[in-house]
């Protein structure tokens, strides 16, 4: 069959999926029928319509098994997809379009309640702050005023 009209058939002439496209007029893959000039992009992780290879939003470079086009949210980091568990690193893990309010640090005293802000509304209250003598658990370790001296 000389579906080009050269005169002389070829292998690349052949189009033995039957999509009507043949690798000679740049069917990328003429063993799926999907796979064609014009075939609209699917997020499959393949080149469809045969033009400039896997898009970009087809990728998964984090290996996490997730692409762009699935709803991964962040493609570079492989703890970051949808319904990733969350994890107290600051990050929307499950790409649920936010942070869960443990993991904002809501008085900017650099810890959240995840790392163990005992009173993330009160900005000189936090792991590791100095006790002072007020009646306060200062730096979060259930006691209240332990090792200040003279303070009853």
């Amino acid at each position: 069959l000389d579906d080009n009209c050269n005169g002389s058939p070829a292998v690349n002439e052949a189009d033995p999926d039957g999509d009507g496209d043949m690798v000679c007029e740049g069917d990328c893959n003429d063993l799926a029928a999907s796979i064609n000039p014009g075939q609209p992009e699917a997020c499959d992780g393949l080149d469809n319509d045969c033009v400039n290879g896997v898009p970009a939003n087809e990728a998964d470079t984090d290996g996490d098994g997730y692409m762009t086009c699935e709803g991964d949210c962040n493609v570079s980091n492989s703890t970051v997809y949808p319904g990733a568990p969350e994890l107290c690193d600051g990050l929307d893990n499950n790409c649920s379009a936010g942070l869960p309010a443990n993991e904002q640090d809501q008085d900017g005293d650099g810890s959240m309640t995840c790392e163990g802000d005992c009173a993330d509304g009160n900005s000189s209250v936090y792991p590791g702050q100095n006790e002072i003598c007020n009646g306060n658990d200062d730096d979060c370790d259930t006691l209240v005023d332990e090792g200040v001296p003279n303070c009853p």
